[in-house]
């Protein structure tokens, strides 16, 4: 059975670059050859001498999964090949300003999400508000995540945004560490494992000295996060500028 928010998404059809041929390129193919857009490009490690401005000539957008390393000259090129890009990858540092003004001279969109599941973006709006609930108890606050062991980044992009989300339900907080860093009390701890083929477990634990409370997302195949990288280039078709999973949530959910 599909998500109830699968049939918001594919209005028309799209001609799409991949941008990194890992497990997500291959599922987001998967999806868009389904739906009927004309995946024109793909680009990975054995054919990188075709990611040239010619060959994104027509391309309606393009979505960027490749590595932190690469992520920055593969977003940057694009946009400048006048190309929006939908980017999923995590752990590299996304230049705002420059992005915001490539976008606006070329009118073409950035959608950036370290999580494309929209079930994972209501997560993290329960946890803001849990944590807000939490301000002033005895309960300490850790976080737990784990993914497949293809997964290069540690912790997870997710499990970072999740963290954010209680810091600003919950101001006692001001960031996060690992687990094993004893340092600073008052940031979040994040703990990460990586094994088998897991798509993303992110755990947020309250422990008290009675009680322990625990939120749980698990998704159980990347074809959530396909679908909502799909609806993301659909959001953006026609836009300008950089846009977030709030956005979407905005768009379809009206949260």
């Amino acid at each position: 059975m599909l998500p109830f928010f699968y049939f918001y998404t594919f209005n028309y059809r799209m001609k799409v670059a991949i941008i990194g041929f890992g497990k997500m390129g291959q599922a987001i193919k998967t999806l868009a050859e389904k739906e009927n857009h004309e995946v024109s490009l793909i680009i990975d490690r054995n054919n990188s001498q075709d990611f040239t401005s010619e060959k994104l000539q027509g391309i309606d957008v393009a979505f960027e999964f490749s590595e932190p390393g690469e992520a920055s000259g593969n977003v940057m090129k694009l946009l400048q090949s006048g190309v929006s890009v939908v980017c999923g990858t995590t752990g590299w540092t996304i230049e705002t300003d420059l992005i915001n003004k490539v976008c606006s001279e070329k009118g073409i969109a950035f959608f950036h999400a370290s999580n494309f599941s929209p079930g994972t973006w209501m997560f993290f709006r329960l946890n803001e508000w849990f944590a807000k609930q939490m301000t002033g108890t005895a309960y300490e606050v850790s976080i737990r995540e784990k993914h497949h062991i293809h997964k290069k980044d540690k912790p997870s992009g997710t499990a970072i945004t999740l963290a954010n989300y209680i810091c600003q339900g919950n101001p006692s907080f001001t960031g996060w560490k690992p687990d094993n860093d004893f340092s600073c009390g008052n940031k979040i701890p994040v703990s990460s494992v990586r094994e088998g083929e897991i798509a993303g477990i992110h755990t947020s634990v309250w422990d008290s000295d009675y009680d322990t409370i625990e939120i749980t997302h698990t998704a159980k195949n990347r074809a959530i996060f396909a679908q909502g990288a799909m609806m993301a280039a659909t959001l953006i078709q026609g836009k300008t500028g950089i846009f977030n999973m709030s956005h979407i949530l905005s768009e379809y959910f009206n949260l």
